[in-house]
């Protein structure tokens, strides 16, 4: 935008005076990006949200198509400002996820998969959806809150309508277990995205008594569908993310809350108990241990991006088309040097979440990164795959975290405000 204004002059009084050079340029630059910024809003919406309430995977990926990667690129021009800010402060972090995403690309030079470059062309989705996080996470902290709310709303009414779907009309036994509506139609993943949203809609909590009685529904509506799903890696997650914000933000009515958590985590484990035990450890000992073994056998650069494997253990008779891990995942695809660059990813974006943990903003994106990382350990299957629930719980997280970067620095006074939001704006 600098470049439609004239170098600034002293005024009659002393005073600073800038020209512009050209008004119209001015103008339709400001209606850019403000209709890229409004497109953005519209592809996040739909990338939260659509997750559930798309008629099929297809439109989906449609709809972030147009709604998300073309923004993002028409974006890159008139938002470059917001990269340099960045790159300015968050420097490392930007040089290592950028030796990530090269390292992955070259990698397909080496993959045993048959369409190397159609999987190399979904880093590109990566890049871009990272860039549409950040511009839109970089703008006043309240639209992100906002983001945040609404998604949360929208994943508790999926919750209630796919309980309501399973129990109600379809009449099925409560110990079937639960699947959410969408492209979240299985209980492990299903459950993680709605954890994380729980997480989320937990950090935000609104002033109005009005709309603190549908932010306390919505709680209840997301542990019971979790509680239905029967996955103990959910349980996991949320527990450990639970005590870590209780230890981060300390206060009476966050460790009231953790407490209800788990009193409900011991009720809800005693009334499945008998069809958890069924399913003993899922053999996560054994896959884990083979899959060290398939990492020693290319320990540098791995199969190559995309490339299919098989874990067996031979011990039990059984294979599995994936470690069950996304950092053994990530150490058979990608080698020890993509593993390292991810470790370092995740590692920084938890550095920003420390940085930033006076904001309500900062908090969110703490338990985003202390849920995904247990969750990950027990049941992360794909890193560079399309647009899919996955993604809520790897590159969310992380281009969160380059959003809220830019977005203290631009607004410090704003990010300090935001330590409480107010309702949902009508």
């Amino acid at each position: 935008m600098r470049q439609v204004l004239a170098p600034a002059r002293k005024g009659p009084k002393g005073g600073l005076v800038f020209a512009i050079r050209n008004p119209i340029q001015l103008a339709i630059e400001m209606d850019r990006i403000n209709i890229v910024g409004v497109w953005l809003a519209a592809g996040l919406y739909w990338f939260t949200l659509g997750i559930a309430w798309s008629p099929s995977n297809k439109i989906y990926q449609q709809g972030l198509i147009l709604l998300l990667w073309l923004p993002a690129l028409l974006a890159v021009w008139p938002l470059r400002h917001r990269l340099v800010i960045l790159w300015k402060h968050a420097g490392c972090l930007l040089v290592t996820l950028g030796a990530l995403l090269v390292w992955a690309a070259v990698s397909a030079s080496w993959s045993e998969s048959p369409e190397a470059l159609r999987e190399a062309k979904r880093v590109g989705y990566v890049v871009f959806f990272l860039c549409s996080l950040m511009f839109f996470c970089s703008q006043p902290p309240l639209r992100s809150v906002r983001w945040l709310q609404f998604s949360g709303f929208g994943l508790a009414l999926a919750a209630v309508v796919a309980m309501v779907i399973q129990y109600l009309v379809g009449q099925q036994p409560l110990n079937m277990r639960a699947v959410v509506i969408g492209s979240l139609g299985h209980p492990i993943i299903g459950g993680y995205v709605v954890g994380l949203a729980m997480i989320c809609w937990f950090c935000l909590p609104p002033r109005s008594v009005k709309f603190k009685f549908i932010w306390v529904i919505g709680l209840i509506a997301m542990l019971l569908l979790i509680a239905l799903t029967q996955s103990r890696g959910v349980w996991v997650a949320l527990a450990s993310t639970s005590v870590s914000l209780a230890l981060l933000k300390g206060g009476r009515h966050t460790w009231i809350a953790v407490t209800i958590l788990g009193l409900v985590s011991v009720v809800g484990s005693w009334l499945f108990l008998p069809y958890i035990l069924e399913r003993g450890s899922s053999y996560r000992p054994e896959i884990f241990m083979m899959s060290l073994e398939m990492i020693s056998e290319r320990p540098w650069l791995g199969l190559g991006l995309g490339s299919d494997y098989t874990v067996k253990a031979d011990a039990i008779q059984l294979s599995f088309d994936h470690s069950h891990n996304l950092f053994t995942h990530t150490g058979i695809e990608l080698g020890l040097v993509g593993l390292l660059l991810w470790v370092a990813v995740w590692t920084q974006s938890f550095i920003a979440a420390w940085r930033l943990r006076q904001s309500s903003l900062g908090v969110v994106l703490f338990g985003m990164l202390v849920f995904s990382s247990v969750a990950l350990m027990f049941d992360g299957a794909s890193l560079w795959g399309s647009p899919r629930p996955e993604w809520f719980l790897t590159w969310l997280p992380v281009g969160f975290a380059l959003g809220l970067l830019v977005q203290s620095k631009r607004y410090p006074e704003e990010e300090k405000r935001c330590s409480r939001v107010d309702e949902p704006a009508g």
